[in-house]
């Protein structure tokens, strides 16, 4: 691995629009003009330190990308450690561009929202760049705390996202005893906690209590009873700050954290997550009403269908799909012309078939029929109910350009899948057992 980068370019990235959040904080609500100067001013900025981060990765020669680390407590040994691989460049590029639609195009500005939001881009920004089990936590942590009042968040959301982040942290703790224990070397980084050496049993345990706490965020049933009234009351940013960045970041928990240290464990447990898996689709498909955004949500339930086919395929295809859903989150959220709605819904109902299930099927044959069939209803329901949307007035002009782009994107996973295969696939052997791994070697 090279040596970290001497400018803090990551640490930066996170720190802008935290600072622009500050500032609209102690500003107050009697100068809105200067507060909507600083949210633009910090928006454009971190898409542009964005921009140059990407171009430094893609144009660097080294595996190991950007990265940066600093001792914060070296007697505990947590860092300040900051990483870039592919995964986790199109994450903050997604995180970016769409916290500064958020802010600039998508609604009449608001203050206090200004300031949540950027909160939010800050906390998600670190939490995609983290390379310590400890940063990983306090930037997840942080990010709930972000997200609540933009969702005008309720009573069951906090329990129900407390508790899972309460069980994460006993995860970690445990881990990070047994590295004391193991090697006489207090570190919460990650490559220290991946090496730990675990009886079956033992990592089983802790694979499910971590995976129980990423549960609560995905969510997955019998622990999603919050998001239906969340989602009833929230404003159209929260909906997208719920569906996509709570969603989105249990699901990068499960694949940066949780597997990569439990890989055993999850094999072992990986029928039981399976079937959580496809009872949340068919809850998807077949619940009462109309939550359009729970039937989105919904998809989070083929990542873990990929994640556990433990196949290089099948963990890339989760991967991509995480991206998927981010992609088409946005582009639904920024336009209600019927020709993007009904792309986007295509882009949501075609990914999983060309990337997820197909790894998924020569893995569990059983399984992935039933996570076909559960696929199936949930992507006619969400056919049925984007074409009652589809009805009502379209967009402004300027929420119809903001789409293009986004639709580009979503097509360039569909038209060059290799490309985006090789962008990934780094990160996706880090979840594979090492068996696996030597397999796909073969």
């Amino acid at each position: 691995m090279n040596p970290p980068t001497a400018f803090p370019l990551l640490s930066l990235l996170l720190a802008v629009p935290a600072l622009g959040s500050l500032v609209c904080g102690l500003m107050g609500p009697k100068r809105p003009w200067a507060a909507r100067l600083i949210t633009s001013i910090c928006s454009w900025a971190t898409l542009l330190l964005t921009l140059v981060t990407a171009l430094l990765f893609l144009g660097s020669e080294s595996a190991a990308g950007i990265w940066e680390s600093r001792n914060l407590i070296e007697m505990m040994g947590v860092n300040w450690a900051l990483g870039l691989d592919g995964f986790s460049l199109v994450l903050v590029c997604w995180a970016a561009l769409a916290s500064t639609v958020l802010l600039l195009f998508c609604a009449p500005f608001d203050r206090r929202s200004a300031i949540w939001i950027l909160l939010a881009e800050s906390m998600a920004l670190g939490l995609f760049l983290a390379r310590d089990a400890y940063l990983l936590l306090a930037f997840y942590g942080g990010l709930l705390v972000a997200i609540a009042p933009l969702a005008g968040a309720r009573r069951r959301y906090l329990m129900f996202q407390l508790a899972g982040l309460a069980l994460l942290f006993g995860f970690f703790v445990r881990c990070y005893q047994l590295v004391l224990v193991q090697t006489g070397i207090a570190s919460t980084d990650l490559s220290r906690l991946q090496s730990l050496v675990l009886y079956p049993d033992e990592e089983r345990t802790l694979f499910l209590v971590a995976f129980a706490g990423v549960a609560f965020a995905l969510p997955v049933l019998p622990v999603s009873s919050w998001l239906s009234p969340l989602l009833e009351s929230a404003s159209r940013q929260g909906r997208l700050a719920v569906v996509a960045l709570s969603s989105l970041a249990g699901s990068y928990l499960l694949f940066r954290l949780v597997l990569p240290i439990c890989k055993s464990g999850a094999f072992l447990s990986s029928e039981l997550v399976l079937t959580l898996a496809i009872l949340t689709l068919g809850y998807g498909a077949l619940a009462p009403g109309r939550p359009w955004a729970r039937l989105v949500a919904s998809h989070q339930a083929l990542v873990l269908v990929g994640l556990f086919s433990f196949q290089e395929l099948g963990v890339t295809g989760a991967a991509l799909q995480m991206l998927v859903l981010a992609a088409g989150l946005t582009g639904l959220a920024l336009s209600n012309a019927r020709a993007l709605l009904l792309f986007f819904t295509l882009f949501l109902t075609v990914a999983p078939l060309l990337w997820v299930l197909p790894a998924q099927w020569s893995h569990s044959r059983g399984f992935a029929a039933l996570a076909t069939l559960g696929f199936v209803m949930l992507s006619l329901r969400l056919w049925r109910e984007t074409i009652a949307r589809a009805r009502e007035p379209a967009e402004p002009k300027r929420g119809l350009l903001l789409a293009i782009p986004v639709a580009f994107w979503c097509l360039s996973m569909i038209v060059l899948p290799g490309a985006w295969h090789d962008l990934l696939a780094p990160a996706a052997r880090e979840v594979l057992p090492p068996n696996a791994v030597a397999e796909e070697e073969r």
